[in-house]
């Protein structure tokens, strides 16, 4: 019988591998088989042929199949409290890639992982990428996943946040901080329970030989099941536009620049860094001319693909005109006198800075050098976009219908009037709050120009001084 089953079999496509048969009096066991036959089955049936073809192909699949390039395995290890504290102040851990999210913990989350430390409850493993040098000493981690939970450890030595005491509430500080005044009482922890602190245990998982593209990776995975915000999630690119907006981050949302405590606008969780991103994305599709077909300034899912294209890469004199845009910006910010629009509202929007953004590109970085705005001019010009964003939208998001908004004012933006066109069409500056300056009606028949010099006005209009040397002449009554 089997001399037979293998005369069979040499009729069939071969294989390189062994195939066991069974014959069996029941069908017990033949889950075990690739192939098996009962005593009232034949050979040439095609329950036979179908099995024998199902397993040729399953045991072919197995010989194709190939995992794709695995990580080296990582190890677990532990260190103490003060080994890692020290080592962050030394700066030999890195909580600070440029993937990494903002601290976003607020200070009770942070509380209570302190005092998960003290009662041993479960925190979940550090994970590092570790280099070396050449001859094997450790030079840096970088933290992948883990940052909020160094940072808290941190804060709680330095002093900066308490242990709340599960008991009586109470709460107890690791040191005097920096900041605290001599008549401020604080509960000190004994030394002895701060030393118990530093030294106990915190699980970490280390990889090594981790490419840049390898541990953004492993950041995107762990993040996963975890609520990243949108702009955190942009961040998570290596590309070449995204290290150019990490650029640009680095040059002016600084504390003397955009990030300047006057300058009031949600940079909380990277929001700035998409900002930043959507406002390049715009100025990208504009154009070198002053009008464009651009409608509004892109949606997420355009930015993002605009931030992963790596086939197009972005001219370098493109890089320097979005440079010379955000330099002018943070000058209008900083500026006492021209800094005045942006604190018209409580807070600006990040899709007014987009559109500013925008409004220098157009009026100041590619403009004919006769129609380049100044400086003073510019700031009016940002007046009155917040004013006609916030006259259309209640509202300011980044969204579509608010990004039409920014991107037709910048369009259409004139410092004259056609009184031929519609008065839909029509743009009006008015000038800014001041004890010296005289203020406009806005009607349908009155127009307002900008120059930085006197010039005549017309005999129907009035004429308005400001006390920066400008003239705005107007046709209508004075209030």
């Amino acid at each position: 019988m089997l001399n037979f089953v293998s005369s069979y079999l040499s009729l069939l496509p071969t294989v390189k591998c062994q195939c066991h048969f069974a014959i069996s009096d029941s069908f017990e066991g033949a889950s075990r088989c690739p192939i098996f036959l009962t005593p009232h089955q034949s050979l040439f049936s095609p329950i036979f042929i179908q099995s024998f073809h199902a397993s040729v192909r399953s045991i072919t699949n197995v010989i194709d199949f190939e995992m794709p390039k695995a990580l080296k395995r990582p190890r677990d290890a532990t260190f103490s409290v003060r080994s890692l504290y020290d080592d962050i102040k030394r700066g030999l851990i890195d909580v600070n890639p440029e993937y990494q999210r903002d601290v976003v913990w607020k200070a009770e989350k942070q509380i209570m992982l302190i005092d998960s430390v003290f009662t041993n409850h479960y925190m979940p493993p550090i994970i590092f990428s570790v280099s070396y040098e050449e001859n094997g000493t450790e030079v840096t981690k970088i933290c992948l996943d883990g940052k909020q939970r160094l940072t808290s450890l941190q804060l709680f030595i330095d002093g900066a946040i308490p242990l709340k005491h599960p008991e009586t509430s109470k709460l107890w500080w690791f040191k005097n901080h920096e900041s605290s005044t001599s008549k401020t009482h604080r509960n000190i922890i004994p030394e002895r329970i701060r030393q118990s602190f530093l030294n106990r245990q915190i699980r970490c998982t280390e990889y090594e030989e981790l490419d840049e593209e390898d541990e953004r990776e492993i950041f995107r995975r762990v993040q996963l099941g975890m609520a990243l915000s949108t702009a955190e999630k942009l961040r998570i690119r290596s590309t070449r536009h995204a290290k150019f907006i990490n650029e640009l981050r680095e040059l002016y949302v600084t504390e003397s620049g955009l990030a300047a405590p006057s300058f009031r606008w949600d940079r909380s969780r990277d929001a700035d860094y998409r900002c930043l991103a959507q406002a390049v994305y715009a100025l990208s599709k504009w154009g070198p001319e002053r009008n464009t077909a651009l409608k509004t300034t892109g949606t997420l899912s355009q930015v993002e693909k605009w931030l992963d294209d790596d086939t197009s890469p972005m001219s370098g004199e493109f890089a320097d005109q979005v440079k010379q845009a955000f330099s002018i910006l943070v000058q209008l910010t900083v500026d006492e006198d021209l800094s005045k629009p942006f604190l018209m509202y409580k807070k600006v929007s990040p899709m007014e800075i987009i559109g500013v953004v925008i409004l220098i590109y157009v009026h100041s970085i590619i403009a004919p050098p006769f129609e380049k705005l100044t400086l003073p001019e510019l700031s009016a010009a940002v007046a009155q976009m917040r004013q006609d964003v916030r006259r259309e939208h209640k509202d300011i998001r980044l969204n579509d219908r608010v990004g039409k908004t920014v991107v037709t004012f910048a369009d259409t933006f004139h410092w004259g009037v056609d009184w031929s066109s519609p008065t839909k069409g029509r743009r009006y500056i008015h000038s800014c709050a001041g004890a010296d300056q005289v203020h406009l009606t806005e009607t349908k028949t009155r127009a307002v120009f900008i120059r930085s010099t006197w010039s005549e006005a017309f005999d129907d209009q009035i004429v308005c001084s400001y006390a920066r040397s400008t003239a705005y002449f107007g046709r209508g009554p004075i209030e």
